[in-house]
């Protein structure tokens, strides 16, 4: 989901807000979707993500939902609106990341965070060109799902470096 989330710095870099804020709502909703993958829910439709996210017996799951209920739907009218809801979007995406993590840590039929990351340095050190600002990007993109940050992207959409390098 790297280069869905680059659309979202590039927008909010251009201060494109309207933009911005339906790229972070459409990849807000695909980190919901694919969270409900992690517990076995695999529809598709996305009219039933937020029911079927409901419906997930976890409590932390149940404090995203009544969180994500109320951010997709508060009112975005204003550009202000929107500024601060693509944040608190992405917050959300953070959020699913961590319930992510820790899913995905219970089960032996994955790599840890751990190794994940060492299979993932090891992939970037066989790159020959490494230092392009898009590379590099996506690499610390890659790197934030797994080295235990409590804010992976929010951190990184805060990074103008980040966002500027986008091109």
């Amino acid at each position: 989901m790297y280069w869905g989330f680059k659309d979202i710095l590039g927008s909010v870099a251009d201060r494109q807000w309207v933009l911005a804020f339906e790229t972070t709502r459409d990849y807000l909703l695909h980190q919901i979707r694919g969270l409900c993958h992690l517990y076995g829910v695999t529809n598709q439709k996305r009219r039933w993500t937020l029911v079927y996210l409901s419906r997930i017996d976890d409590p932390a799951v149940q404090r995203l939902s009544a969180r994500a209920n109320t951010i997709l739907h508060d009112d975005a009218s204003t550009e202000e609106q929107k500024r601060t809801q693509i944040y608190s979007m992405v917050e959300l995406c953070d959020e699913i990341i961590l319930i992510g993590r820790r899913k995905l840590s219970s089960t032996r039929f994955v790599a840890d965070c751990a190794k994940s990351l060492e299979l993932l340095d090891a992939e970037m050190n066989e790159r020959t060109e490494f230092d392009h600002p898009l590379l590099q990007q996506e690499y610390a993109f890659r790197r934030s799902i797994y080295d235990q940050s409590p804010a992976p992207l929010s951190s990184l959409l805060k990074d103008d470096a980040l966002v500027r390098a986008r091109m």
